[in-house]
């Protein structure tokens, strides 16, 4: 009985095992078909490439590529540098798990940006997407990013800075009024000096204590905060914070549009030209019809036209704080500077003269002191500018 018990035993362990082994034998002939038809997808889609060269990249580490050492830079601006020193204006790199293709050439990102073909579509998550808009200059492309470029390039034009260099000029002299008599900050004074010269530049209006401004410069903060949070739609999180700030930019700019029209529509003149006003004849020019206050999508444009203006108040003050040292370091330049805006106020018969670009160029100290603060802005507003795109085909 028991040798029976012991055979009958040992018929189910073989039994078993010959199971377990063709149980095994068969998930790894089925993993190779995978591997093999994973391959054949592969040189399919290499094949249908049509033998393009693939961008330069640099590999970093396995499956992270070059997260770790991207997202612990102070300044991500110096990772694209690098990479355009090794590789050029046109290469890969392995971030957060995907592959990526970066752009720095000029006539390359014009084609990304038009996109005629709409080989591209924007990339940003959407809780990015819901805080700046649908209409954001993040994610326009094609004909939109043209008439928006078109309205900047209007906005930019001689012209109207001819008209506006008074005002700006202007701004200047009531702000430094304010400043005699009393101690002050050069950081703090030249971010606020900046916001007033930017509200003024851009609606036409100045006050000495100019709380619009401060407020503009605030929400703008908030929107910027949000966007480096996490989306959370929780109470009192940066992403909520921002969510508030977009809802009063973009009212506030409703009624100025509105206010804007109806002092159009009586013929009253602003005490200095606006570049909002500019933008709103530029917008009839490309629209053929004014601008609705109501039309959220042409709010959100002129929105995202007036933000990078005030991504640069920070700058400003940084650069206002280095020339007022570098002018108390060095004081005979400072003689020249006076020497000769005093000659240009002579030929302008008195003090209370209008600059004009052509007086500008003239004093050369004064341009020196300029040209390198204006050339930092442009720099930092563009390593700060970032376009993010996925292909909606094979590119």
């Amino acid at each position: 009985m028991a040798a029976t018990t012991v055979g009958l035993l040992l018929d189910r362990i073989i039994a078993n095992f010959s199971t377990e082994k063709a149980s095994l034998w068969t998930s790894i002939m089925l993993g190779l078909m995978v591997l093999i038809m994973l391959a054949c997808l592969i040189s399919w889609q290499r094949t249908c490439t049509g033998g393009l060269p693939e961008p330069p990249f640099s590999k970093g580490w396995p499956l992270i590529g070059e997260t770790i050492h991207f997202a612990f830079l102070e300044n991500t601006a110096d990772f694209v540098r690098r990479r355009v020193e090794r590789h050029g204006g046109l290469f890969r790199a392995n971030l957060f798990l995907k592959n990526q293709v970066m752009v720095v050439k000029p006539d390359l990102l014009k084609l990304m940006l038009t996109d005629p073909q709409r080989l591209l579509k924007s990339n940003l998550p959407s809780f990015a997407q819901m805080l700046l808009g649908k209409d954001a200059v993040t994610a326009l492309h094609g004909k939109a990013h043209s008439t928006m470029y078109a309205l900047f390039m209007r906005s930019m034009s001689t012209r109207f800075h001819e008209n506006w260099i008074a005002g700006f000029d202007e701004v200047i002299k009531r702000t430094v009024d304010s400043w005699k008599g009393r101690t002050m900050n050069c950081y703090g004074e030249g971010s606020k000096l900046f916001a007033n010269t930017a509200f003024v530049y851009m609606f036409g209006t100045f006050n000495s204590d100019n709380e619009l401004a401060q407020k503009l410069t605030q929400w703008n903060r908030e929107i910027r905060r949000g966007l480096m949070s996490l989306g959370l739609y929780i109470p009192g999180t940066g992403y909520i914070q921002g969510l508030k700030a977009r809802k009063n930019i973009d009212q506030f700019l409703e009624e100025r549009v509105e206010v804007l029209l109806k002092q159009r529509e009586g013929g009253l003149k602003r005490q200095f030209p606006s570049s909002l006003e500019f933008l709103l004849d530029s917008y009839r020019a490309e629209a053929g019809r004014e601008m609705n206050p109501n039309d959220k999508n042409s709010i959100i444009g002129v929105r995202n036209f007036f933000i990078p203006i005030f991504d640069q108040i920070e700058v400003a003050g940084i650069l206002f704080a280095w020339i007022m040292k570098y002018l108390s370091d060095f004081p005979d330049i400072l003689q020249k500077v006076k020497a000769e805006q005093d000659e240009i106020a002579i030929s302008k018969n008195g003090p209370d003269y209008k600059l004009t670009p052509e007086d500008l160029e003239k004093m050369k100290y004064s341009y020196q002191m300029d040209g390198p603060g204006s050339s930092s802005t442009n720099k930092v507003q563009s390593d700060s500018t970032y376009k993010r795109r996925v292909s909606c085909t094979d590119v």
